[in-house]
């Protein structure tokens, strides 16, 4: 189980810690975007958490009021994840990345997307609007 807190803009405070299941999952990190949550398990699935309207989580443009396995765990393993304001990059044991949701005004991934590189991607981060991304040799 994870537990975490979310907090509303508005107000400006934290609320009550809550506890959010994954089944029979271990959780190895949570990472938060602007009202998205990505948890991943050690066993290498991603679950989502929270607003999804850009896509940023799944191609099913909803809410995701319990955590919901992702589309993105089909693809492998994915050992490491990093959210912006509306979208995400998911890293797979195999070291391709994959990216979802808006970017800017008129780039958005409504399906979780291969980043094109030739070389294997080892770490990866993402900002409100851009993705850094490191290479092996």
């Amino acid at each position: 189980m994870a537990t975490f807190s979310i907090s509303s803009d508005s107000k400006k405070t934290f609320g009550v810690p809550k506890t959010v299941a994954i089944g029979d999952q271990t959780v190895k990190s949570v990472h938060a975007g602007f009202d998205f949550y990505v948890i991943l398990s050690t066993t290498g699935q991603a679950y989502g958490y929270g607003q999804n309207m850009n896509y940023q989580l799944d191609s099913a443009g909803y809410v995701f009021n319990s955590p919901t396995i992702l589309e993105v765990s089909r693809y492998g393993p994915i050992i490491d994840c990093s959210c912006g304001v509306r979208n995400a990059v998911f890293l797979t044991s195999t070291g391709k990345a994959l990216v979802t949701g808006k970017f800017g005004k008129t780039r958005q991934f409504n399906t979780p997307t291969v980043y094109p590189s030739k070389q294997t991607i080892v770490s990866m981060s993402m900002g409100a609007y851009g993705l850094f991304l490191i290479t092996s040799k």
